[in-house]
This record gives C-alpha cells, sequence and structure tokens, in this order.
C-alpha cells in the first residue's frame, strides 16, 4: 500500500485523477510506508517528514490510514496546540495490495477528512433551532455562541490555506499568522454589535466572551476526536482551562474595550486597532509559550492567572453598583 500525502508521484496520478483533485502548487512530501509499518496493534506511528511531521492514526480494528495530522516536531507530546487543519489531501494507491481494501481505506480517509463538517452540524443546528425559544438578553449571548462555532469552521478552512502557502511551517503559522487571522475573524461580530446594536457594557462582555467560548468548544472537539488515542485527563484540563479559556479572553477583552470607545469618535478607529493588536499579541504570545519546553507550564497557567484578576474586578464593580442602588 502507498500513501501519497498532498502532492502524489507519477504512481499515484490515477488516485488524483479518481477523486478529481488538482494537486497543483501543493508542495507537500510523499510517503510510502510498507504495510509492517501499521504494526500488529494498528497503533499510530510519526514520520517525520520535512517542512513538517505527520502523525497517522489506525484503529486496532484496521491495519490501514485512516487519517493524518499535521504538527510540530513536538507534537508527539504536546497534543495542546493542534490546529484545526482538516486532512482531505491524502491519496491512498493500490500498489498491488486487494482493490476491495484499498477503496474501503481511501473512503475511510475521506470521512475522517470530512469530520470537521460533520461535528459542525451535529453541534451547530441543535443549538440553532433553540435560538427562537430563548428570550433577550440570553438569546444574543447564544447567537454569538453560534457565531465562534461558524467561525471556528471558517478559521479551520483558511488555516489550512496558510499552511500551505507558508510551506507547513507550522511553528511560525500557529505563532505569527493564526493569531492574526483568528483574532480578526472573531472580533468582526463583536465591533458589529459594539457599533450597531448595544451600549450595555454587560452585554458586550457577554456576548464576546460567548464567542470566543463557542469558537474554542468546536476547537477542542474536533482536536478530541482527532487524537482519541492521545487523550488523558491532563489534555482535557489543558485545553478546557488554557487554551479554551484564552480565546474567550482574547474576545472578551475586545468587547469590554470597545465598550470605552465607541462613544469617542476619535478612539474608535486606533481604539479598536489597539485592542485588536492586544489580543493578538497575548495569542501569539500564548502560543509560543506552549511550544516551549521552558515556558509550557507557563503558558498552561497564563490564562487563569488573566481571567480571576478581571472576574475579581467584575464582582467588585457589581458589588459596589448593589450599595449604591441600597443607599
Amino acid at each position: 500500500m502507498r500513501i501519497c500525502f498532498g502532492i502524489p508521484d507519477r504512481r499515484c496520478s490515477a488516485a488524483v485523477e479518481d477523486t478529481g483533485r488538482n494537486a497543483d502548487g501543493i508542495r507537500s512530501p510523499v510517503l510510502i510506508l510498507p504495510p509492517e509499518a501499521f504494526g500488529p496493534a494498528g497503533r499510530g506511528i510519526w514520520y517525520n517528514q520535512e517542512p513538517q511531521t505527520v502523525q497517522f492514526l489506525c484503529p486496532a480494528v484496521h491495519d490501514v490510514i485512516c487519517f493524518g495530522m499535521r504538527g510540530t516536531q513536538e507534537s508527539k507530546r504536546n497534543t495542546d496546540l493542534d490546529q484545526l487543519y482538516p486532512v482531505r489531501d491524502i491519496h491512498i494507491c493500490n500498489d498491488g495490495a486487494d482493490s476491495e481494501r484499498t477503496e474501503k481505506t481511501w473512503k475511510e480517509a475521506v470521512i475522517m477528512g470530512d469530520m470537521i463538517y460533520y461535528l459542525f452540524i451535529c453541534i451547530f443546528i441543535p443549538l440553532l433551532v433553540s435560538v427562537p425559544l430563548i428570550q433577550k438578553p440570553s438569546r444574543d449571548i447564544m447567537i454569538y455562541l453560534l457565531s465562534g462555532i461558524f467561525i471556528a469552521l471558517f478559521v479551520s478552512e483558511l488555516n489550512g490555506l496558510l499552511l500551505k502557502a507558508f510551506d507547513n511551517n507550522t511553528l511560525m503559522v500557529t505563532t505569527t499568522v493564526t493569531p492574526i487571522t483568528e483574532e480578526i475573524v472573531k472580533a468582526l461580530p463583536v465591533v458589529l454589535y459594539a457599533f450597531l446594536f448595544t451600549r450595555s457594557r454587560q452585554m458586550l462582555l457577554s456576548v464576546s466572551f460567548a464567542l470566543g467560548v463557542g469558537f474554542a468548544l468546536f476547537e477542542n472537539t474536533y482536536i478530541l476526536i482527532r487524537n482519541v488515542e492521545n487523550l488523558s485527563l491532563g489534555w482535557a484540563v489543558i485545553r478546557g482551562f488554557s487554551t479554551a479559556l484564552m480565546h474567550g479572553i482574547c474576545t472578551a477583552a475586545i468587547g469590554y474595550g470597545l465598550s470605552y470607545i465607541r462613544t469617542r469618535k476619535k478612539l474608535s478607529i486606533p481604539g479598536t486597532f489597539a485592542l485588536l493588536v492586544t489580543s493578538i499579541i497575548y495569542h501569539g504570545m500564548f502560543n509560543m509559550m506552549v511550544q516551549s519546553e521552558n515556558l509550557r507550564y507557563v503558558a498552561y497557567f497564563l490564562p487563569g492567572l488573566t481571567y480571576i484578576p478581571f472576574l475579581v474586578y467584575l464582582i467588585m464593580v457589581r458589588l459596589r453598583r448593589t450599595r449604591k442602588m441600597a443607599v
């Protein structure tokens, strides 16, 4: 069996033609894996192919490849930073093996590559149909939670294109490119809500944080499905309390800041830009520290150390307002 990832060689051209894929311009290595590489239990095996590392995970019931995942060289023990890169460039070529088995393997690879869309439908639609039954202001929060889920799907496609554009340099993309694209796309609905729909600081904070949490919810769920064999309690805690909280904080910072500058015309443009840059820097700094051996654990606690003081501040503000109203 021959596995072609990205551009196939001439021996795999038939597989590309059969799937109707145009591989021109895609720069990816071709991996030729012998059947014994999968092992008797079908365990996932790592293959370092510059400029990327490719991981293949195989279920125990099959000794064939199911899907691939791009990551850094440290991804084997550092799966908390996996980005949303849908893998749909896998071509399985029959190299004298059983054709029926090869066709089955190809179908499995396609299904796993499209898993992000199936997951989106299963999560998004039930929440969407509940929106008409929810009263304001909770309805707005739910709408922005859904917006975050949709943005996560959109950004996954964008991230995949950017990864190819930068020669699959995952380290550079995750630390400098994806923080910019993700924070800009997440900020757009918040800016729209701030300048067109509300002046309430509390609502801006609520909807912006909900958007970030929705983004993280979909991202975490998809990454969980892709990394079933690597899951642990520590992984879940890190994704839930660290990475997910980071996404919520970055978007909430923009929403909360907009509540101050939206009524000040001179600050509307430069202030919005400053808030966006702040969230991008925070996001990029987090991604960079997570990939560092020395700063990884600092990154795990960074979102919590940011969130707790801000939460205490909000509680104190609310208590002061309650006391004033009582007087």
